[in-house]
């Protein structure tokens, strides 16, 4: 999957947990239950589907709850899993990997990944999102604009390297960084994503 498409589905992710952290946890982020329509697209529709573990949160300020904290540490092993086409911690059983990350502090590998496949500012955020604290991983609208941001530092590079000339503006035509005033409202969505092949196409 290219990282443009990649960032671009990334980023409608973190408007639907965003919408959501007001008043609701999501609980179980994970690629089977994020929707694509248009997956053959550059820019498939994607929406948040299977709510039966989420939870109306008993606080109100979406950067301080702990709760929220597990939705965006999710996010960063979704991101991981869309960057690598791995399955995470795979061999090993659900009570090893409770014991690896809570107790031994260990995180899923990114030192596999290139500059070019996850750039350090992208690296930087799945290691915020994987904060062992859940009060300083960042709140999703703070991981959107982070996202945002990234997209638009693709787009200025390509267009150098293409010789346009082009600059780091958030435009939204094809190939373009996505402008967020696209995000106003929530889409329907009909098809499950599914992870990249390890190859990253």
């Amino acid at each position: 999957m290219p990282l443009q498409k990649l960032l671009w589905i990334a980023t409608q992710i973190c408007q639907g947990l965003e919408y959501l952290h007001p008043t609701i946890v999501h609980r179980d982020l994970k690629p089977a239950n994020v929707l694509i329509n248009g997956a053959d697209t550059d820019k498939p529709v994607v929406k948040l589907g299977d709510f039966g573990l989420a939870r109306i949160r008993s606080m109100t300020l979406p950067t301080l709850s702990p709760e929220a904290g597990t939705d965006m540490y999710s996010l960063g092993v979704l991101l991981w899993v869309m960057l690598t086409g791995q399955q995470p911690w795979e061999g090993f059983a659900v009570v090893a990997v409770a014991y690896k990350v809570a107790v031994l502090g260990q995180r899923l590998p990114l030192d596999q990944l290139s500059e070019a496949r996850c750039p350090p500012r992208l690296r930087n955020l799945l290691r915020q999102c994987w904060d062992a604290d859940p009060y300083r991983r960042p709140a999703a609208a703070e991981a959107f604009k982070e996202l945002l941001l990234l997209q638009g530092a693709l787009t200025a590079g390509s267009a150098r390297d293409n010789g346009s000339g082009g600059g780091a503006g958030l435009s939204s035509g094809s190939g373009g960084a996505i402008k967020a005033s696209e995000y106003a409202q929530p889409r329907a969505l009909t098809y499950a994503f599914s992870a990249p092949a390890p190859d990253g196409s």
